[in-house]
């Protein structure tokens, strides 16, 4: 760190705005010549002495930050950082820090706390004071075209339209084998008549008929013939309760909302680096302990250790017991159990996602304070001795299960097994577990003396005897795996024919930087993928790139026009990026849909506004993955925007006004 610098004139104006008790100015920085922003904080009405340290989360700085003042600056872990005193007896201290300029309002630091040794840790109020002004923004444009009562989303295959007109009473549906699953067909013709495939097919015919009177505003239709079929087998969501946790009356209206759009298989993504959200039978310290955040506690050595839980995440948040915050909180297994079957009653399927070997610094910290707490290492996730050094993509050490250690593989077949104690119990044996296997990141595993002893007996791979090693448990279980697609990347020709044997799908996501024929690759190589570009179907990416949009932006910015675009089968066009991966088995492409991350999501409101209404092209998507304009004989640009101006009208018309009846948060435009 460099040697603090004097008060700058802009530093004594400051102090005007400084009132009794401690309080921060973040003052934002303009963007310099080598990309990076300088932004300034001051502390002001600092405590006497330097016995203290203020804690906040902030996004986007990345370790190699510089910073020079009166503070010193320091990464803990992940996107948590600490500052400490250098100089005192001043009514402001100044600290300037170079980092990545803030794009979006959304990513300035939060959650500033207060820690001084003996007294209880408060939240200081904060001031921002950014550059310039900005507007929201839509990047596309649409002419309205007035919709019919058949228009939905997701559209209807085939509509064939009659004479005459029939009253919509109750009728039962009848049961038509040969059939796709959630096939269905509706006649009226002054009587109604339901065939379906199954179940399934039976609910969706309901529900169409709800959405035709509700768009005709009568229960007098006119007569038509309506048959319909999703496209896809896997129409997903994957909810991230890991980093922004949902109470189980917001993940009820979430499934709620997707069982109205047809999505049928809900990806519960209930691991992360920052909780850890499902009660585990026989393991509380999961929950007790990885479930919450507060401020670690300094130990005489001068570190930092999580005591009781771990840092706080992304909202700051340091008080378990805190009502307002979507970072503190886990599932009961009741309340899984209740989710599970509200789930099935709207004909869709909970698969769990618990996220190995990466993104596990929640499950290593609990199960390191279960080792302090007991002194049992029996699930002990760090191995004493290992030196590895690495970074994750989102700035965490030691965030990845040791592939080594026979204590990760215990973890994992005793989480497992209360795993497939749950489903039983709400009555849906789990036949599918997402066991993630994304972004381990490189060094991970290289000073480890427990791998480096598996190296020895010749097995250089320690991804793929991680991944045998998991499959040795689920297999005996009848379970298949899902994950992402390093999941299913580098493997020995003998690794990827077992794979094969056991897989239920793969999650194809980062379609960039040479990547862009990864779903391609993988279809062809006989693996089940669900198509979900990260550039066109993650729905927390911002809109667009306006300063007032909350979201992230590491994959670009995705609008209802680009999440329209999607095209399973066509993800060239859909992206605008060139591929060199022909997609030689289309019948491999299992699914898509639209898939929601909680870095920047606070609220159950931020996470609807998210996906309304960018989602609903996802959605018309993942039924109709095969839409008239991406035909070869209709590929124009005039017919893509026609379709579009049709699609983005029955969106205002029936869609926006419906979540308005149910107090769902939207972008409005």
């Amino acid at each position: 760190m460099k040697k603090s610098k004097l008060i700058s004139a802009v530093a004594v104006l400051m102090l005007s705005s400084c009132s009794a008790g401690t309080s921060i100015i973040w003052q934002e920085g303009a963007v310099q010549e080598d990309g990076r922003s300088e932004h300034t904080i001051y502390v002001c009405n600092p405590p006497k002495g330097d016995d203290w340290s203020i804690w906040a989360n902030c996004y986007n700085v990345k370790p190699d930050f510089e910073a020079e003042g009166d503070l010193a600056m320091h990464h803990f872990n992940g996107w948590c950082f600490y500052f400490t005193p250098v100089a005192s007896g001043r009514d402001t201290l100044v600290l300037k820090y170079r980092s990545a300029p803030i794009k979006h309002l959304s990513h300035m630091p939060e959650g500033f706390a207060m820690q001084i040794p003996g007294k209880t840790e408060v939240s200081i109020p904060v001031e921002y004071r950014t550059i310039g002004d900005d507007v929201r923004k839509n990047c596309f444009s649409w002419t309205y075209s007035e919709p019919a009562i058949i228009d939905m989303i997701p559209a209807l295959k085939s509509v064939i339209p009659a004479d005459g007109t029939t009253c919509v009473i109750g009728c039962e549906p009848v049961i038509v084998p040969g059939h796709e699953p959630g096939w269905y067909r509706i006649s009226l013709d002054g009587s109604v008549k339901i065939e379906a495939a199954d179940a399934a097919g039976a609910y969706y015919a309901a529900g169409t008929l709800e959405r035709l009177k509700s768009n005709a505003g009568t229960s007098t239709l006119p007569n038509m013939t309506i048959e319909d079929w999703p496209d896809l087998d896997c129409r997903l969501f994957v909810l991230d309760t890991g980093r922004s946790f949902y109470t189980v009356d917001e993940v009820k209206t979430i499934i709620e909302l997707l069982a109205r759009y047809r999505i049928n298989c809900l990806q519960f993504h209930i691991t992360e680096d920052e909780g850890w959200r499902l009660e585990i039978d026989g393991l509380p310290e999961l929950t007790s302990y990885g479930a919450f955040h507060k401020l670690p506690q300094r130990q005489p050595d001068g570190s930092y250790l999580e005591v009781d839980a771990p840092h706080p995440s992304f909202d700051g948040s340091f008080d378990p017991s805190d009502k307002q915050t979507n970072t503190q909180g886990f599932y009961t297994r009741a309340d899984m159990i209740e989710i599970i079957r509200f789930a099935a009653d709207h004909h869709i399927t909970v698969i769990p996602e618990f996220d190995v070997p990466g993104h596990s610094y929640a499950a290593i910290m609990s199960m390191e304070a279960r080792y302090r707490n007991t002194g049992d290492d029996t699930y002990r996730l760090l191995e004493p001795g290992d030196q590895s050094e690495y970074l994750s993509s989102n700035n965490h050490h030691f965030n990845a299960l040791n592939a080594g250690l026979p204590a990760t593989y215990r973890f994992i077949e005793h989480v497992v097994d209360c795993l497939v104690s749950i489903w039983n119990e709400a009555g849906y044996p789990l036949d599918t577990i997402n066991m993630g296997g994304d972004e381990v990141a490189s060094g991970a595993w290289t000073k480890s003396p427990a791998c480096q002893a598996i190296e020895l007996d010749g097995m250089l791979n320690l991804h793929e005897y991680f991944l045998n090693k998991v499959l040795d448990i689920l297999e005996p279980r009848s379970l298949k795996i899902a994950g992402w697609q390093e999941m299913a990347m580098n493997l020995s020709p003998e690794g990827m024919a077992r794979l094969l044997d056991n897989v239920a799908y793969v999650n194809a996501w980062s379609t960039d930087g040479g990547m862009e024929g990864i779903p391609y690759m993988l279809a062809n190589e006989g693996f089940p993928v669900v198509v979900g570009n990260s550039d066109v179907a993650y729905v927390d990416l911002a809109y667009n790139d306006s300063r007032l949009e909350r979201g992230l932006d590491w994959s670009g910015y995705v609008d209802e026009y680009k999440a329209f675009r999607l095209l399973p089968y066509n993800i060239y066009r859909s992206t605008g990026k060139n591929g060199q991966i022909a997609l030689e088995k289309p019948e491999n492409i299992y699914g898509t849909g639209a898939f929601l991350w909680g870095e920047n999501i606070r609220n159950f409101d931020q996470a609807t506004y998210a996906m309304f209404p960018k989602a609903y092209g996802l959605f018309d998507r993942a039924w109709n993955a095969c839409p008239e304009w991406d035909k070869p004989s209709h590929r124009s640009d005039e017919e893509l925007q026609a379709a579009f101006d049709a699609f983005y009208s029955t969106i205002v018309k029936y869609e926006l006004p419906w979540l308005d009846s149910k107090n769902i948060k939207y972008r409005q435009f």
